[in-house]
């Protein structure tokens, strides 16, 4: 790029540089001789109508309005149109969880029962499955 100091006192831009920039041959010796029409269409300088009082009013409104009917929709009758029934289990049905000692000693056993029942169940499948292996190999 040229210098802008190239004039012969060294005090700004040369008469040359800015003739044979790229930006001066184009918007000043090329697009005078063009029709600018296909580059400023004239829709681009007309300067745009406002929508009036009307419209203003309206979108203030729409703004106000659409919050709160929002708040208002999901907020108002929450229990019939959210709600599943039988989603959450009857309180009976749930597992009570025991505070006392004797509750605690019979929850105790249960579990060990529960246990019990479990391994002697696992040791007659193993042992089935034994007994086939030996009858069949």
């Amino acid at each position: 790029m040229p210098r802008l100091t190239d004039s012969t006192n060294g005090a700004g831009p040369s008469m040359k540089w800015l003739f044979t920039s790229r930006r001066f041959i184009i918007w000043y010796l090329i697009l005078p001789l063009t029709d600018r029409s296909d580059f400023f269409p004239r829709t681009l300088f007309r300067r745009a109508k406002m929508g009036g009082a009307n419209l203003e009013i309206f979108k203030f409104g729409l703004y106000i309005m659409f919050p709160i009917g929002w708040m208002y929709y999901f907020g108002t009758n929450l229990e019939n149109r959210f709600s599943v029934p039988d989603f959450w289990p009857a309180p009976e049905t749930t597992h009570r969880i025991p505070h006392d000692r004797e509750d605690l000693l019979i929850e105790l056993e249960r579990m060990k029962a529960r246990r019990l029942k479990l391994r002697a169940e696992r040791l007659e499948m193993e042992a089935q499955q034994k007994r086939k292996e030996e009858s069949a190999g």
